[in-house]
């Protein structure tokens, strides 16, 4: 979950040992899964398309552009974020990020700067190209660690050969925009130190101060232990220079990148903290150097701590945004986020939504040095970079989706409520965690409740981008890694269980980004294991297909009892939902045509479906219901939780009989069955459907029913109006 446990956890010597027996060619996790069955082919009719229209040959979008010139928000300096599409000939060849200026630095830089936006015709996307032309952009991408301006290194001191990290991010950006992948993460302040400290190093020792912002002191702090520590009002340059220099080597390999302000609660011993004894500032009066740091490391995102000493730090916060949009601000391929995974079980999520609020404001004030505005007309920045939260909580999934007519300025205090993000990020399929007292508040009891999956199906705001920027790990083992389970091997064995493959990753784009997800970004540690490689080959095989189709032209089908309300494929899973034939749990995602139901032409649908069940901290654990009834799960379900993955080898899953809705209007339509690993290969079955809406009727009866191929645990639907 979180980059301490990531960079950590995930790398103790138990971990590191699962991650080489990954790698190991020896692995029982490398067994390949049986042959499947001879089945009886399916032969189309002579007159049936024999391709999925849309994507022959060439998987690319045709164009959809769009002008700025946004009115100024009445009564703020802040230009309008969402820009308006507009019609141009399909053969205008718009610009991709590689091909726009990519300046060798921000400082001095005099070029126009516009900035990937969110489209105002279809705002659960991004939208990106030159100022007269920009394009609906749909993202999908893998970030090793969010650290590949930093120099990682293991435990014992080494360099980490598996991340991205300066001397390895080249070769990987390369091999992303191979993949055909276009996105990317970067945090700039971690609140800890990336790795553990290695065993030769004094505990009171800073380390690694080149994967710090702040300049490194090799001095005694005064007041304090420390043989060294970090000047907090003082920049460390090289950080910043290795920062930028990735930030332009993404976008010569066309990468889109997110970059974070802050993980608070990420990395070892704190420098943040004051009990940690690594920060330092001048005294306001004195000038003298003096001991600095939150006195608990949960200030760090409230908005009102109650001391000098804690208020005081959020100045040094305020740095971080200066310093980074000081780098950055000239790159039109980015845009920011505040922080990852700012709230906690045991804080306050009110108070961590206001501090959220406060550093949205001030983004947009320091981002104002470099806007042009009716006021400044002759500044470069002809709009501002979109700006991203990350959340856990209802109360701010709500908060966040909620309209308001409070301006957002830095001042008065109140004007900050008024303050919203242009995109909402979720991490992981589910988070429930156990309740807790919430700091700084006595009594109560607060709990992380919203993942990804839930967040875009319960929260999803028409006019927002929503992103899922972290899941689990490939590759991976343990409760970190992706796990995929093979339900038709008894007695159940440990080959059984095989971690890092991609069926869960490719599970949880297909279902977040067919719920109208703008941006899908996968934790992806190694960038050679033979795994890793093919979650890279599947997301940008599922990226170029639905650019091509136009995803962004359709809107995600409403949940109901029946289905997607265009297809009776069941109602979607709750927590006590179980099939006891499959030991899984059917989940799906649909998106249709805009008002379909009464359109005469033009319709299409799109269908998911795989099968998955939570995961549990026992990596033995098979998920089945016990003679109590209750779903067998020793110890408690993963409080960040991903899809583990139900592959049937030998007696695959199947839609029967599913029943259509196709409109109000009669047509004719092209249905395929595709391959959710390569949609756009040859479909794996497909017909036609001569609609009849009054009774429905199809194919020769009614109601209109398709059968789907057999299939070992996701299937993908498209159905396209001729």
């Amino acid at each position: 979950m979180v980059y301490a446990k990531k960079l950590s956890l995930h790398w103790r010597p138990a971990l590191a040992a699962a991650l080489l027996l990954l790698l190991a060619p020896a692995s029982p996790w490398a067994q390949t899964d049986p042959p499947d069955p001879p089945e009886e082919k399916y032969e189309p009719p002579p007159d049936a398309p024999r391709s999925d229209p849309g994507v022959d040959e060439d998987p690319l979008p045709a164009v959809d552009l769009s002008v700025l010139g946004q009115p100024l928000i009445e009564g703020t300096q802040e230009q309008d974020i969402a820009v308006a599409d507009v019609p141009f000939p399909d053969s205008f060849a718009s610009l991709g990020p590689s091909q726009t200026p990519n300046p060798t630095t921000c400082d001095g830089y005099t070029g126009a700067v516009t900035p990937i936006q969110v489209s105002a015709t279809y705002p659960h996307y991004f939208s990106y190209g030159a100022p007269t032309t920009p394009q609906t952009t749909l993202l999908v991408g893998v970030s090793a660690d969010a650290a590949c301006h930093m120099d990682l290194v293991d435990k014992m001191g080494n360099l980490d050969p598996f991340k991205c990290r300066i001397g390895t991010y080249k070769a990987i950006f390369a091999d992303l925009k191979a993949r055909g992948l276009n996105k990317i993460r970067l945090w700039v302040a971690l609140s800890g130190h990336a790795n553990e400290n290695p065993s030769h190093l004094p505990a009171t020792t800073a380390r690694e101060p080149a994967n710090q912002p702040f300049l490194f002191v090799n001095e005694p702090l005064p007041g304090a232990k420390s043989s060294s520590y970090y000047r907090f009002d003082m920049i460390n340059r090289a950080y910043f220079e290795s920062l930028r220099n990735v930030v332009r080597e993404a976008k010569r390999n066309d990468l889109f990148v997110e970059v974070t302000f802050f993980a608070p609660f990420e990395g070892e011993r704190s420098p943040w903290v004051a009990s940690n004894n690594q920060a330092g500032a001048p005294n306001p009066t004195s000038g003298l150097i003096e001991q600095v740091g939150f006195t608990d490391a949960r200030w760090f995102v409230i908005s009102d701590p109650p001391n000098a000493a804690n208020a005081r730090m959020q100045g040094f916060q305020k740095k971080i945004v200066d310093w980074t949009l000081d780098w950055l601000w000239c790159y039109d391929k980015v845009w920011w986020e505040i922080a990852n995974e700012p709230e906690q079980a045991n804080i306050d999520p009110n108070r961590v939504i206001a501090w959220q609020q406060q550093m949205i404001a001030y983004t947009k004030a320091s981002e104002a040095r470099y806007l042009k505005t009716n006021a400044t007309p002759s500044k470069p920045l002809q709009a501002r970079h979109p700006i991203a939260v990350q959340l856990y909580h209802q109360d701010a999934a709500k908060l966040w989706r909620t309209a308001t007519s409070l301006p957002c300025r830095t001042t008065p205090a109140t004007d900050y409520k008024g303050c919203r993000p242009d995109v909402i990020n979720g991490h992981y399929t589910q988070v429930l965690t156990n309740p807790a007292a919430p700091f700084p508040a006595t009594s109560g009891n607060n709990r992380l409740e919203v993942g990804a999956i839930r967040l875009i199906r319960e929260f999803s705001d028409p006019m927002k981008v929503f992103g899922l920027n972290e899941d689990n790990i490939t590759p991976l083992g343990g409760e970190k890694g992706t796990r995929t389970f093979k339900t038709d091997i008894p007695p159940t064995t440990p080959d059984a269980r095989q971690f890092g493959l991609p069926d869960p990753v490719r599970a949880e784009a297909w279902e977040f980004l067919l719920h109208g997800g703008g941006s899908f970004d996968h934790f992806g540690y190694s960038y050679t294991e033979t795994n890793a490689q093919k979650v890279r080959d599947q997301l940008g095989r599922i990226r170029a297909y639905l650019a091509g189709i136009k995803i962004h032209e359709m809107i995600a089908s409403t949940a109901g009892s029946t289905g997607a309300g265009w297809a009776d494929v069941g109602p979607y899973p709750t927590n006590t939902s179980w099939d006891a034939g499959t030991l899984s749990r059917k989940h799906w995602a649909a998106m249709e045509s805009r008002n379909f139901r009464t359109a005469t032409s033009g319709r299409q649908f799109l269908l998911y479906v795989h099968r998955s069940t939570p995961r549990c901290k026992a990596n033995e654990d098979d998920f089945k219901r016990q003679d109590s009834g209750l779903l067998r799960c020793t110890g408690v379900n993963l409080a960040f939780d991903a899809y583990d993955g139900r592959r049937r080898p030998t007696a695959r899953y199947q839609e029967v009989d599913l029943t259509l809705h196709l409109g109000t209007q009669p047509g004719n339509f092209d249905f395929f069955w595709l391959d959710p690993t390569n949609p756009s290969a040859a479909p794996l079955d497909q017909g036609q459907i001569d609609w009849k809406p009054s009774p429905e009727f199809c194919r020769g009866s009614g109601p209109c029913k398709i059968t789907s191929p057999r299939y070992p645990y996701d299937a993908l639907l498209r159905i396209v109006q001729r």
